[in-house]
């Protein structure tokens, strides 16, 4: 199971292009509201999730952190969210984070220590545990990180590369008429 942890203040493309994504890809994702199940996004947009993060029990397989502000602050804020996230890290779990969210959410939890991950460019110089790369998007084992917004795709069709393979990936973006960069995607 996927789980797609959503803060007010999301960014919804970030977000928004994981779930069509993984979903056409034949993943089991639900959306979960840190605090309700309707959430703003920071653009406005409205999304009902499918559950809330009091109502989830266990721990998903892989867990998406969109980016935006201040929705990356409002998950790093949520004690819920924090514990979820190192009981995942602890057991090897994947997580997969996006603009703001590696450096607001996974730096202090040190999730980022001593890995290879990328993130928005002006929030870098908070990730003091590693060196972020100037990349797309950086998958090291359990950890894919992405730039921004404008890499919503590369980022999700590492997703689905790390969890159904490259021909799974591949089949997603050539249905989209996405370029399908695995370069990107560096171990």
């Amino acid at each position: 199971m996927v789980v797609v942890l959503l803060a007010k203040g999301f960014e919804e493309i970030e977000a928004l292009t994981a779930v069509d994504l993984l979903r056409r890809a034949e993943l089991e994702l639900q959306c979960v509201g840190v605090t309700d199940r309707q959430v703003g996004g920071g653009h406005g947009i409205e999304l009902l999730c499918d559950t809330t993060l009091a109502q989830w029990n266990g721990l998903p397989s892989l867990v998406i952190l969109p980016g935006g502000m201040p929705g990356a602050a409002n998950l790093a804020a949520s004690p819920a969210v924090t514990a979820m996230l190192k009981a995942m890290w602890e057991q090897g779990k994947t997580i997969a984070a996006i603009c703001a969210a590696p450096a607001v959410v996974l730096e202090p939890l040190g999730i980022l220590k001593g890995r290879r991950c990328t993130s928005y460019p002006s929030y870098r110089d908070r990730i003091k545990s590693t060196t972020p790369l100037d990349a797309e998007v950086v998958k090291d084992g359990a950890l894919i990180t992405a730039a921004a917004a404008g890499c919503a795709t590369q980022f999700a069709l590492c997703i689905i590369e790390h969890l159904k393979g490259g021909a799974a990936a591949q089949k997603i973006a050539r249905s989209i008429l996405a370029p399908y960069n695995d370069e990107y995607h560096t171990e």
